[in-house]
């Protein structure tokens, strides 16, 4: 089910949702004792939280530039969660 839902969201485009899925793959492999494929599974999960936190923060960027002050804060929220999230020392950068 899991690979479904993770299919399902790189189609969709969503890598969060991707992200969870990863994560859930991951437990189910480290569960089963397949802790290569489990560690596979959530490194490409931590991949996507970053690319996630990385494109929120570049689009907070420009849409602060082009004046939209509430589409950035909004953006600047989503970019602070997962960096926070993840514990990087951005969260700290982010949060200013």
């Amino acid at each position: 089910m899991a690979r479904h839902a993770r299919h399902a969201a790189a189609q969709a485009g969503n890598p969060a949702a991707e992200a969870a899925a990863l994560i859930m793959l991951g437990a189910t492999e480290a569960a089963r004792g397949r802790l290569r494929e489990a560690t596979s599974h959530l490194e490409q999960a931590l991949a996507l939280y970053r690319e996630e936190a990385d494109w929120a923060g570049g689009l907070a960027g420009a849409c602060r530039a082009t004046g939209d002050s509430g589409q950035a804060h909004s953006h600047w929220q989503q970019a602070l969660a997962r960096c926070t999230d993840l514990g990087t020392p951005e969260a700290g950068l982010v949060s200013r």
